[in-house]
């Protein structure tokens, strides 16, 4: 059962399990992680459950798991009240993380790349892109894994889009991270880089297709 988490107010990705088998598939929503009936215990892998949509599942149970999101923005947890959301938001992601490092499986867009909660921070996108030869002005997304592909959002009238293309699958490729999405500006210098995404996003085919293929061993 591959684990899907994302934003409740994300309908588009929570419709897309709909394609995936049932039984194969569990869409976890923020609101499900802040209620009861977890619990995650590195230590005792068999004792660790979650409860998501209703349903209690044993983390034992888990062959994957999907981030929908790149970071758990406060400003998500909007059941939550709003004095209380920036330490949450901080305590899920420390929890997904050891939930996403339980499961035997692959991790599409985890919340780590090495070591336990790293993050890639805006300075380590920016050296990414010099290294790909490319002018970069601001990101401050996280890696994911799996298949590769890549999407990019020229601005109208900036930059061709075959350019962009190219140079993000270079920064795709040179930085780890197969569902990079980017947003190109033109700047002084030519090209820059304004902003990524990681996550993939399944409501485009392309990359509903790209996640099945992931798991595919793990759902046939």
């Amino acid at each position: 059962m591959v684990a899907f988490i994302g934003s409740g107010l994300d309908v588009a990705a929570r419709q897309a399990l709909g394609a995936w088998p049932e039984g194969s598939a569990i869409w976890i929503a923020l609101e499900d992680i802040t209620g009861p009936g977890w619990r995650i215990d590195p230590a005792d892998p068999a004792g660790s459950v979650l409860r998501a949509g209703g349903k209690t599942v044993r983390v034992s149970e888990l062959t994957g798991v999907v981030m929908t999101m790149d970071l758990v923005h406060a400003e998500l947890l909007h059941t939550i009240v709003p004095e209380d959301r920036a330490y949450l938001a901080q305590e899920i992601e420390a929890l997904l993380t050891v939930l996403c490092a339980m499961v035997n499986g692959p991790v599409v867009n985890a919340p780590f790349r090495a070591g336990y909660q790293r993050r890639r921070l805006a300075e380590e996108w920016a050296a990414e892109a010099a290294r790909s030869g490319i002018s970069c002005t601001h990101a401050s997304q996280e890696p994911a894994t799996g298949q590769f592909i890549v999407r990019v959002h020229p601005e109208p009238a900036a930059m061709p889009c075959d350019e962009a293309q190219a140079m993000t699958t270079s920064l795709a490729l040179a930085s780890g991270t197969p569902f990079l999405c980017t947003t190109w500006r033109t700047g002084p210098d030519g090209p820059c880089l304004a902003h990524t995404s990681t996550h993939p996003f399944l409501h485009d085919p392309a990359h509903a297709r790209a996640v099945r293929q992931v798991f595919t061993p793990a759902t046939t």
